[in-house]
């Protein structure tokens, strides 16, 4: 019957993965393998996917909206502790207060949405538990801020909403985001920020996307595997960066904010500027006028020989990665970006005569701008000097990683300005 036929089955699929695994390990033949990847082709992976999307989807439910989190700032108004002479919003709280406002709360939503049969009711969870009170600072009273504590409440409202937003984006459900699934996600999000949509016209949204993206890709997915673990980009300061611009309203410009409408506008309109031919691409003759051509050639050249180029052009996507190395030149992927630029034969060291070759074009650069050079073996003496290295007169990684000011050294090499100002 049919059920024998699958006993079957499963017993051919069995002994031919026991074979399979016992070629890798003998072990595999006594001790079977306790975890098998599901494969979502099979009927087994369909259900695993769906069971994951049904659990997103009720957490989804629970997320608060904007009216709970105004009717929580009101009963925290009106059942605070004022001082005499002090406003409301400086009131504080004790347990007592909080567990009144919390039930009260959960009361008033619940009764309002008795009709609408699809909304999940609210409770303490995940938001208004007792961990949410004791776990902030209190005053000797045993009392906190209203004010902190609404912080607080609102910061981990957005957490929560975003953790359960990538989830969503995250098709495979193996919990990691590959780069198109996280442009979905930002393609999504761009309409719900105040501080975004105004300012941002919709043809210009996948340069943003593409920025965006790129950020969380060259920081936190250091050996390109082209996918991010959630866990990673929810711990992680780029996704707080993010935050940052969540948080903010329409009027504010969030300046310095990698994700603010005007960042993304002043990173694009210098790569038009740059685009001479209009071709949409970047040469290195084009690239070389970067920050007023103040790169050497040797280094503009470097950076297209171990970037992917199209045709020995640089496209818009690796161009937001070298601008992302350069303007955070003390951190972990611009070091290892810098380090294939510098390490010209792929040996894994770096000698007095490579050193020498980069200098030599910083050398020119400030003849060329009427500045007076260091003499070329100072600078090869100060170089080793500051890295001391394990072995004399070779550098190797680890040597310069170790380093606090290796961003330093390397500006020495590849940028005259930078040369100039740490004379």
């Amino acid at each position: 019957d049919e059920m024998a036929q699958y006993a079957i089955i499963d017993k051919e699929e069995r002994e031919g993965l026991i074979q399979r695994q016992s070629a890798r390990h003998p072990s595999y033949a006594t001790i079977p393998s306790f975890y098998k990847k599901a494969d979502p082709s099979t009927p087994y992976g369909k259900w695993k996917q769906e069971g994951k999307k049904e659990l997103l989807h009720k957490k989804s439910e629970k997320m608060w909206d904007c009216k709970i989190i105004r009717d929580l700032w009101s009963l925290l108004l009106d059942h605070c502790y004022v001082d005499l002479g002090d406003e409301k919003q400086n009131g504080t709280m004790d347990y007592a207060v909080y567990d009144k406002v919390r039930t009260q709360l959960i009361k008033d939503r619940n009764a309002k949405q008795q009709t609408e049969t699809e909304t999940y009711p609210i409770g303490a969870e995940p938001f208004l538990t007792s961990c949410s009170f004791f776990r902030l600072p209190k005053d000797e009273a045993g009392r906190l801020p209203i004010l902190t504590f609404f912080n607080y409440i609102l910061k981990k409202v957005t957490l929560y909403q975003t953790r359960v937003e990538l989830g969503v984006n995250n098709a495979s459900g193996d919990g990691y985001l590959t780069e198109s699934e996280l442009e979905n996600y930002f393609y999504d999000l761009i309409p719900t920020l105040p501080a975004l949509t105004p300012k941002l016209p919709e043809h210009f949204y996948p340069f943003y996307v593409c920025g965006a993206v790129r950020k969380f890709f060259f920081f936190l997915d250091p050996q390109r595997k082209g996918k991010i673990s959630i866990d990673t980009l929810m711990q992680s300061s780029v996704l707080a960066e993010l935050m940052e611009l969540q948080n903010a309203s329409e009027d504010e410009e969030c300046f310095g904010n990698w994700f603010a409408a005007t960042t993304a506008a002043k990173i694009y309109s210098h790569y038009v500027s740059l685009d001479t031919d209009r071709n949409g691409m970047l040469s290195q003759e084009e690239m070389y006028a970067y920050n007023d051509s103040s790169f050497t050639r040797l280094f503009v050249q470097r950076v297209f020989e171990v970037s992917q180029t199209y045709g020995g052009e640089m496209d818009y996507k690796k161009y937001i990665e070298f601008v992302l190395a350069v303007e955070n030149p003390a951190s972990k992927p611009a070091f290892d970006f810098f380090w294939k630029i510098l390490d010209v034969r792929s040996e894994g060291f770096l000698t007095p005569f490579i050193i020498k070759m980069f200098y030599r074009e910083v050398q020119l650069k400030l003849q060329e701008n009427n500045i007076d050079p260091v003499k070329l073996e100072d600078v090869v003496v100060e170089v080793f000097d500051m890295i001391n290295p394990d072995k004399k007169l070779t550098v190797y990684r680890k040597d310069l990683e170790r380093v606090k000011n290796r961003d330093t050294i390397i500006s020495m090499l590849v940028d005259y300005k930078d040369l100039e100002r740490v004379k």
